[in-house]
Formats: C-alpha cells, structure tokens, sequence
C-alpha cells in the first residue's frame, strides 16, 4: 500500500492488487491524480488501474479519476469503479451548482474583443457585464487593453 499526500486537497492511495493498482480517492483533478500515478509508477513500478474506489462524494475524493483510467476502459470492464449507496445522488447534489438554462450571446469589439453577454430565461435576467456602461472606457486605456474604436461605439448607441 502507497499514500501520495499534498498533491491536491485529498491523499490518494495505492494497493497493489493481483492484476494492478486498485486506487482509493482519485483526487480532485485529473492533473494532481495523473501526477501522483506517475509518482507511484516511477519508485514502485508501472502497474495498470483496475479499480477506483470513491470512499465519499465530495469532489475532492472522485474529481481526478479521468487522470489514471480512461472513460473506454471503465465501460468496457477494463476498470471497476466502486462506489457508496447513493453516490451519484450526492456527488451531484453536493458538487454541480449550475443545472439552470442560460443563453449566451457573443458580444466582440464591444467593451473587450472577446466578450458576451448572459441571459437567463427563468429569472428573466440578463447580465451584460460592462457591455451596459454608458461610456467606453477602453478609448484611452491606462491598463494595457486594445484601443477601440470609439466612433464605431458611437453607432451603436445611436448617437448619429
């Protein structure tokens, strides 16, 4: 058995089973999980993961497995992912907090080059960042942005 602490928020371990690694708490992302396997893999030998085990639904216990197993194996069998009782309920009760419509709609060469604004139907908001200032404030730019084009804005606030 290996542990690999201060990866990421969580440790993560390593039991050398028969045919591979089972692993306990894959971390929270993919690249702190990824680098800890490669750990492992350089100082006990290079294994294959045959298991993950989830003891928990929060995030930082689950969030990383996409960096030792590949999705194709885990459906083929390849890999066994275990799990608690209602595991999936609460990781996403716990973990998602997005799950309302939005519709996005791209803004260029307004206030930034790249920008868009928000709307969200079942609010019936809509959050434009500083797209809805009543000046530009990027004419004269003190911070390093592009310039804009000033008459440009100017016609697109009707002002001719």
């Amino acid at each position: 058995m290996c542990q690999v602490r201060g990866f990421d928020l969580a440790n993560i371990t390593f039991i050398k089973g028969k045919t591979g690694w089972i692993v306990f708490d894959p971390l929270t992302a993919a690249e702190t999980a990824r680098a800890a396997k490669e750990l492992v893999d350089e100082h006990l030998g290079k294994l294959p993961v045959v298991a993950v085990v989830y003891s928990h639904s929060h995030g930082d216990h689950w969030g990383g497995v996409l960096g030792i197993v590949d999705e194709a194996d885990v459906a083929a069998g390849k890999v066994e992912i275990i799990a608690p009782r209602q595991f999936m309920q609460y990781a996403i009760s716990e973990n998602i907090y997005a799950g309302i419509e939005m519709v996005f709609q791209n803004t260029p060469g307004t206030e930034a080059p790249s920008e868009m604004n928000t709307y969200i139907p079942s609010m019936k908001a809509l959050w434009m960042a500083e797209n809805v200032t009543g000046l530009v404030h990027n004419i004269c730019t003190l911070r390093g942005a592009q310039v804009r084009n000033s008459l440009r804005w100017s016609h697109k606030q009707g002002f001719t």
